[in-house]
């Protein structure tokens, strides 16, 4: 993995995964599947997750400890390339 910053308000990732171009967006993009891999701490969930994978396209991430504690992290699709490339901000 890779970070690169871009001025003072932007980080670029670039990551290889050792699973096909399709399981990879798939996973970055279909709600139920970032649920299962996007949490924090043991013992933390994401009730809301909102991804719509086009650009324009709103998401907004919420998690929780299930003990009142809580955040939360919005943003918006900039570029979706089907497997194989997504741009967003947060």
């Amino acid at each position: 993995m890779t970070l690169k910053t871009e001025g003072d308000t932007h980080v670029v990732v670039n990551r290889r995964f050792a699973a096909s171009p399709e399981a990879v967006y798939r996973a970055h993009t279909d709600p139920e599947l970032i649920q299962q891999w996007m949490l924090g701490p043991e013992g933390w969930t994401m009730p809301v997750c909102i991804r719509e994978a086009r650009p324009g396209g709103k998401m907004r991430f919420e998690w929780t400890n299930g003990k009142g504690q809580g955040f939360y992290l919005t943003g918006e699709c900039l570029e979706v390339v089907p497997n194989r490339r997504v741009v967003h901000v947060e």
